[in-house]
Formats: C-alpha cells, structure tokens, sequence
C-alpha cells in the first residue's frame, strides 16, 4: 500500500516521527513520504539518526524524501508538494527559512485577532504556541477549546479561526517554489488540486487550465487518489494528468488525531490504484 501525503509533529501532525513510523507499519503501508508543511525537517532529523534509519530499513519500508509548500497563485491557494530532494539543499531551506518569517508574521496578525476578539490564550497555551515551528489553524483550535472558548476545534475553526482573512503574501509564491525545486531536480506535485479539507472546490476545467500553467513552471505529477476524493473525481484528475504527461501520486493527508483520515485512505469511496499504476521506482530515484 501506499500513502505519499501525511504529516508529523514537525508541522500540525499529532504523530512523533517513531510513533507515525509504527502507525505507517499498523496500517499496512510499504511506500510512503512524510509531507510536513514548508519544512523538510522530519526528513533531515531521520537521515541524522541512525535508530529512525535502522527502524525503517528493518521493517522493509520505502520512503520517499517529501513536504508540502503553502503557495498561492494568482490569488489562489494551491499546495505543492515535492518528492525525491535533498533535504539539505540550499534551495529547501531558503524556502523554509522564507516561509517561516512569513509564517511568524502571520502568528502576530492572528493572535492579535484572536486577542481582538476576546479570546485570551492562558499561559499554558501561550507555552505550547511558542514552541510549535509552525503555529497551524489546528494548534490554535486545539489552545481555544483548552482554554474553554469552545467545545471542540471543529467549532473553533468553523465559527472563528476560519473567518480570520490573512492577506495572500503570507504565503509563498507557487510559481518560485516549483521552478525552485524542479532547479534542483525535486519532482514537485500539486497536492489536493480540486479541494482539501475547508477549501473552496475547483472544477476539474480550473484544475486543467491551472495544472498546465504549474507545468510549465516545471510541475511534474499530480495528486490524483486523495482522501476526499470519489472515483468521478479521481478519474477526472487522471484524465487531466494523462493529457499532460503528469505523473499521478496518491495521499491521505494523515494528522493522527488532528484530523479524521485514517493513514492509506487514498479516497472517499474506497478507489485504489490498479496494480503498477503508481510505480515509485520509477518516479523517484532517491527513496530511504
């Protein structure tokens, strides 16, 4: 089985890197990529550690280098994932370092709304923010429901966190992190194309006419089995994928407790790629 979308506590994942490690085995997962949000850190921390790198080795696993930038395109919000890099390129962590000053910018613009509006975080909330690399809506939610400003973070988000309107140069251009990585020969993928969790859906037409500007940037794949996603859609996506010569991953966008996907549900209904249509071998040269 394979599951090439998920994340882990270096971003708004609930699972440590051991514990996801477990969970991928639990689920009857062999091929997989930790995804976390504008960072590459879980990737360089289990190439440094001799214990995560034996573990996974052991267990016969593959895993393919990953994550996930936040980008915006013309106003609209795309996430680009990207596979098969050094993590330790220079190229990577300029993007991480860019991102993260975006990112401590946005903390400032939302604690201070969420200050605004009466929602006075506790100490101990306050504490866990500080220590997060990347404060996500989760973490927040997670804080005001702590905090007894609401029941459950469902609420939290869908009655004040989603409201908040972040200006778009919060994010990074989609544009620069595609050709940025292509650059260095990362194979970049965009994640959850028609809608994610939240997120206003695309028709499969916007997602045709987006998909062949991104290639032009140098995207390469397409994220077409997805946990949201029903076989009309994931058909759709592959028709899109075909026509221009991407190739197509498949991904849960699993954060543990964080949010309701179980790891390797790679669509709503059940839909899973027929056997070799996803040859990863054959996609990526570096996998672990």
């Amino acid at each position: 089985m394979i599951d090439l979308h998920m994340h882990s506590t270096y971003s708004d994942g609930k699972d440590d890197l051991p514990a996801l490690i477990d969970n991928v085995v639990s689920a009857g997962i062999d091929t997989f990529s930790i995804t976390d949000h504008d960072t590459a850190m879980a990737h360089r921390e289990i190439k440094n550690n001799k214990e995560l790198l034996k573990k996974i080795k052991s267990l016969n696993l593959k895993l393919v280098t990953g994550v996930e930038f936040s980008c915006v395109y013309n106003g609209k919000k795309v996430h680009i994932l990207a596979y098969d890099f050094d993590p330790f390129a220079k190229e990577v962590l300029f993007l991480e370092e860019k991102m993260s000053n975006l990112l401590k910018e946005k903390d400032k613009y939302r604690l201070s709304a969420i200050e605004n509006a009466g929602y006075h975080l506790s100490e101990h909330s306050k504490a866990f923010l500080a220590s997060r690399i990347n404060i996500r809506k989760l973490d927040l939610a997670n804080c005001l429901v702590d905090d007894g400003y609401f029941s459950n973070k469902d609420e939290a988000i869908q009655t004040f966190l989603k409201k908040i309107k972040y200006p778009s140069f919060f994010k990074l251009d989609a544009e620069e992190v595609i050709r940025s990585l292509t650059k260095i020969g990362a194979k970049t993928v965009w994640a959850h194309s028609l809608h994610g969790i939240n997120e206003k859906p695309l028709s499969l037409s916007e997602v045709e006419v987006l998909a062949t500007k991104f290639k032009e940037f140098g995207l390469a794949g397409l994220e077409c089995y997805y946990s949201l996603y029903n076989s009309a859609e994931i058909l759709g996506l592959k028709n899109i994928a075909k026509k221009l010569n991407l190739f197509i991953t498949a991904g849960s966008d699993y954060h543990g407790k964080n949010k309701p996907i179980p790891l390797g549900m790679i669509s709503s209904d059940g839909t899973a790629p027929s056997l070799g249509e996803i040859d990863v071998n054959k996609i990526f040269t570096k996998i672990d």
